[in-house]
């Protein structure tokens, strides 16, 4: 076994040097990268069983940080974005394999190993991802990035459990990534802004950019969320239906229509991904404590599922009607040049009246 492995590496490590030569996109994302993820998962089965190999335990990160990086950085550099649904596949077939395992402490370590291996892929790929000329000005334009690894809620399969699950642990990697450079620069982070229009492509522009700012609040202050500028944006639709300027008052008044129409779905899709793929709640009963009646608190642990969403969604109304009155209250001071403040609180009351 100690051989095989050696050989693994030293062969994956000839086919890097010489990376800059292969031009087969396709084949890269669909042979070899599943590979790739095929010797990590073996690897990380070696660690787990404690096989050691001469220099001590098996590096199971190997292919993760040492191959990953460099093939990703490519296939993005060209634009290559199948690649995605080729680590959709894979993540599928982890899942699957998830559920086949009884044991509750193999499945618990099998699901950190799933974390690890979506944390490295897309970290990477955000890291690297811009927007590209055509796509600088629109949501709608310029990139062929895969519509089913999209978070949207026309991808929720109701037949296919895993399916939200990957899309959930997407939106996980997406928060924890995203958490620490959102507003930490003054300038437009433009990895940042790739990443959000690349996953979110129906959202409303305006209120989920509010969301993100609470969302990524490190002061943890309303008022601060407010009054920042965030270092990312959500580009707007350019809606295919406004045609020339020449249309008659009557084909006008039809668009006018149609675009409240979408503004409206936009607005329902950004509350219902707020809801589906962000609901946070579930562990934090510790820190809710106090908004339960003690016969709640009693009970929790031996409540069914729903008994305890009721609760939450509860607790939850409660703490966004607080929220409202500290934004109604909120002053905000009028500074030239930053009128997005006034903006910002607006649409965030918005949000949280419609969340409510």
């Amino acid at each position: 076994k100690f051989k095989k492995m050696q050989s693994v590496i030293k062969l994956f490590g000839i086919y890097l040097n010489s990376f800059d030569k292969q031009t087969d996109l396709l084949k890269i994302a669909f042979s070899i990268l599943p590979k790739i993820f095929e010797w990590d998962e073996k690897f990380w089965n070696l660690k787990r069983q404690k096989i050691k190999n001469r220099d001590g335990w098996w590096q199971d990160g190997y292919f993760r940080n040492n191959c990953l990086p460099v093939i990703i950085k490519k296939l993005i550099e060209n634009e290559s974005y199948p690649f995605v649904s080729s680590f959709k596949e894979h993540a599928q077939k982890m899942e699957e394999k998830m559920n086949k395992i009884i044991n509750t402490t193999d499945r618990k370590k099998y699901n950190n190993y799933i974390n690890q291996v979506f944390s490295c892929f897309f970290v990477i790929f955000f890291n690297h991802t811009k927007l590209n000329q055509e796509s600088s000005f629109s949501r709608s334009a310029g990139y062929n990035f895969p519509n089913e690894c999209q978070i949207t809620m026309s991808n929720i399969d109701k037949k296919n459990k895993n399916n939200k699950t990957i899309l959930i642990r997407i939106t996980y990697t997406f928060i924890k990534w995203a958490r620490s450079i959102a507003f930490f620069t003054k300038d437009e982070n433009q990895n940042l802004t790739a990443a959000v229009n690349l996953l979110f492509p129906k959202v409303h522009s305006s209120l989920f950019t509010v969301f993100l700012a609470l969302l990524f609040n490190f002061k943890r202050e309303i008022k601060y969320a407010i009054e920042k500028k965030p270092n990312f944006r959500i580009l707007p639709f350019f809606y295919e239906f406004f045609v020339s300027s020449g249309d008659d008052d009557k084909d006008r008044e039809e668009e006018l229509l149609e675009l409240d129409k979408r503004k409206k779905e936009e607005k329902e899709e950004t509350i219902q991904i707020i809801l589906k793929f962000f609901n946070l709640w579930g562990d934090l009963s510790e820190r809710y404590k106090e908004d339960f009646t003690e016969d709640e608190w009693n009970n929790w642990k031996n409540m069914e599922e729903n008994d305890r969403e009721k609760i939450f969604t509860k607790i939850k109304i409660k703490k966004l009607k607080e929220v409202k009155i500290e934004l109604e209250n909120l002053e905000i001071k009028e500074i030239p040049n930053e009128e997005y403040r006034q903006e910002n609180k607006k649409n965030c009351l918005e949000l949280i009246e419609l969340l409510i």
